[in-house]
């Protein structure tokens, strides 16, 4: 089967077809890969990354404390608990072992050398290098062109999530790297070399390097199996003979690897440290049960980060990504039967780990796709060799042209959809296709505020955008602020209660000296923006598409701090085209923009924010929901202040607020029939109606 589907069965036109079966597929399947690499920057961690390797390429120093902890107990022994691999020096400071370091340091290079677009072209090549040696390695274990491409396609649509400017993508190229050279026919010393190599650079560039012990392993395990299985026979056939000599020499190449493997990850600037920072992980991460799908009340405050959610949490199940790796899991599943029927154990126990690993955390599904597709498909291509071979010559070339045509087919689709943003509309996903930052993801424009504005005291930011707030904001030290492995836990959960309001942030700002807040406007924050915007000491001096910055009023003595906003002086209009330019979807950007002035309770700027996102859009349901929200809370209002003060005309606005906002209910509901939250809304909407018809006013809270 994979020599017909490599283009080796006699065709029509003879070679011009064979070429046209092997190039087709392939080429829209590579390229399907690289397009949905190529997006504009928005990680979380992209200030802390670029802060950290820059730090480095000015001094030379590798940064493993971190100076923006002013939260911590000034006695040691008052100190919180550190997290895993973490813990506190003779001098009192918070240490980590950093196993992205290496990688920091290439992402700022190319920073330097080529900014914004150079990380872009870097974050673009690095997947097309991964899914070229996945191909090689395809080609390798004898899997045919055709097959091949599907094999990208689905690993692609399976780890797209993943492809963003991280660490863990150099992880990716390297295990794949590692795994081409595993699939050798025969192991060589110069091999193992070679696999030892990579891993003294995997070790400093993420923390999957273990990934690299355990394919090695398994390569070397499924070798010691045959030896005892033929050690069995005392006499075997010359035959045998011979592949226990090769089988031996192979093994011995792989120990040397595997060994070596085990000294590299000695390799690095906290030796054991970092060595067993992994497994530190993996126990904590089990022992304080973070991997969860939804957090209860109490719960560890890493529980609250997505990546460490089960593959199939509620908010990850209607997704390309999920569909796409539960067709990996049931492949992989035949990939295990057809491995043992072929006795190939290596691939068995490479399916079977990678299932597991991608099972108990969603992160990891993306290096899971990644090994367990080739694989799979590998050993079903060995498996259905024979009765496909059993077929007519005119019938396999008609399958083969079919199957063909058909990967090309679904691979320029979802390519078409990548390229005009289709791919990620459906799932309300924040990527987009394109090149530079993201100004509606990053807080560019905060940031650039806070640099213009400087002011005595400290900054207080969310967890999502602290080390981006701080690098474009132009701090002189590595915030290393996102990385949760660089301050106590503790320290994270005091930062996510005060900031969701379930605790004082009043206590924070005396004990802390904090002058300006900066903030993600999100379900994180809402608590804290919303008694920000209340507070008559705090003033809103800067508001963009999803950020916020409040400073004290006390320190707004001259412009040069900052010039308090207010939703009276607020420019709806100039706002509203600034936000447009932001995103390559206007319609989403100027919902996110709705949102935020919604959550600073600006409901009638938030509903002509909404308005013009539904201008743009007609079809997208969210906003007419919220601009039916926006409308209903202030038409309340309106009701409840034209009652208290009869008067007549504040009644007739409010009046026709609700009318307007159940046609936008309406309009939502007919555009996503299963809507129940807009569902709920209207229900609310006519319950006041029907009471304002009867002299009377129903205080519903709209949110």
């Amino acid at each position: 089967m994979s020599e017909v589907l490599s283009g080796n069965t006699s065709s029509p036109d003879g070679g011009a077809s064979k070429r046209a079966l092997a190039i087709f597929p392939v080429a829209l399947a590579m390229a399907l890969a690289v397009l949905l690499g190529i997006r504009p920057l928005r990680s979380a961690d992209l200030g802390y990354h670029l802060a950290y390797g820059r730090e480095f390429l000015r001094t030379g120093r590798i940064v493993d404390y971190n100076a923006f902890i002013y939260t911590l107990p000034e006695r040691l022994a008052d100190r919180p608990a550190p997290g895993p691999g973490c813990w506190y020096d003779d001098a009192g400071r918070y240490r980590f072992p950093n196993a992205n370091w290496g990688s920091q340091v290439i992402f700022a290079l190319v920073y330097r050398l080529g900014g914004a677009i150079g990380l872009c072209v870097l974050q673009g090549g690095l997947i097309a290098a991964i899914f070229t040696l996945m191909l090689l390695a395809f080609r390798r274990l004898g899997v045919g062109w055709t097959i091949a491409a599907a094999g990208v396609l689905l690993a692609a649509l399976t780890a797209h999530m993943r492809f963003t400017l991280r660490p863990e993508v150099l992880g990716y190229m390297l295990l794949i790297a590692q795994f081409y050279i595993l699939t050798r026919r025969r192991m060589t010393l110069r091999a193992a070399c070679w696999l030892i190599g990579l891993q003294v650079i995997f070790v400093n560039l993420h923390s999957y390097f273990l990934l690299g012990l355990a394919l090695t392993g398994a390569f070397l395990a499924e070798h010691l199996l045959r030896l005892i299985f033929w050690k069995i026979h005392k006499t075997p056939p010359s035959q045998v003979a011979e592949n226990m000599t090769a089988t031996r020499r192979a093994g011995i190449c792989l120990a040397v690897a595997l060994i070596g493997q085990i000294i590299a990850c000695l390799i690095n600037p906290w030796a054991w440290r970092l060595a067993v920072l992994p497994i530190e992980t993996i126990v904590y991460l089990r022992t304080n049960n973070i991997a969860v799908s939804v957090p209860g009340a109490g719960a560890h405050p890493w529980s609250y980060i997505g990546e460490f959610y089960r593959p199939f949490a509620g908010a990850f199940l209607a997704s390309k990504a999920t569909y796409a790796y539960c067709v990996v899991l049931g492949l992989g599943c035949l990939g295990i039967l057809s491995a043992v029927w072929k006795r190939r154990w290596a691939w068995v126990f490479v399916i079977v780990v990678m299932a597991a690993i991608s099972l108990s955390m969603r992160r990891n599904i993306a290096p899971a796709a990644l090994l367990i597709v080739p694989v799979a498909l590998a050993g079903l291509c060995g498996a259905l060799d024979s009765p496909w071979g059993k077929l007519a010559a005119p019938l396999r070339w008609k399958i083969s042209a079919v199957a063909s045509v058909a990967v090309g087919a679904i691979s320029l689709w979802f390519a078409i959809a990548v390229i005009t943003q289709r791919f990620y509309l459906p799932e309300r996903s924040p990527v987009r296709f394109g090149v530079g930052i993201s100004a509606l993801e990053v807080p560019l424009d905060a940031a650039r505020w806070l640099r213009e504005h400087p002011a005595k005291g400290r900054l207080w930011t969310d967890y999502n955008s602290s080390s981006s707030f701080h690098f474009f904001a132009g701090a002189p030290q590595v915030p290393i602020l996102t990385n949760t492995w660089a301050y106590p836990p503790d320290v994270m959960r005091e930062v996510m209660d005060r900031n969701a309001g379930r605790r004082s942030f009043g206590e924070a700002v005396n004990a802390y000296d904090i002058s300006t807040v900066a903030l993600r406007v999100d379900r994180s924050t809402i608590g804290l923006v919303g008694k920000l915007a209340r507070d008559p000491d705090w003033a809103l001096v800067h508001v963009d598409a999803m950020h916020v910055v409040f400073r004290l009023k006390a320190m707004l003595v001259n412009e040069a701090a900052g010039v308090a906003i207010t939703e009276e002086s607020f420019d709806v209009a100039t706002h509203t085209e600034a936000i447009k330019r932001i995103d390559p979807v206007a319609s989403v950007a100027l919902h996110a923009g709705g949102l935020t002035l919604f959550r600073l309770g600006w409901d009638s700027s938030a509903a002509q924010l909404f308005a013009a996102a539904v201008d743009d859009d007609p079809h997208n349901a969210y906003a007419w929901n919220m601009r039916g929200v926006s409308l209903a809370r202030l038409g309340t209002r309106r009701l409840v202040e034209g009652y208290d003060l009869k008067i007549q005309h504040m009644l007739d606005r409010g009046s026709n607020d609700l009318a307007e906002a159940k046609i936008c209910f309406r309009n939502a509901i007919e555009l996503l029939d299963d809507y129940g939250e807009a569902r709920s809304h209207l229900a609310l909407v006519e319950q006041q109606i029907a009471a304002l018809n009867r002299g009377k006013i129903l205080q519903f809270k709209f949110r």
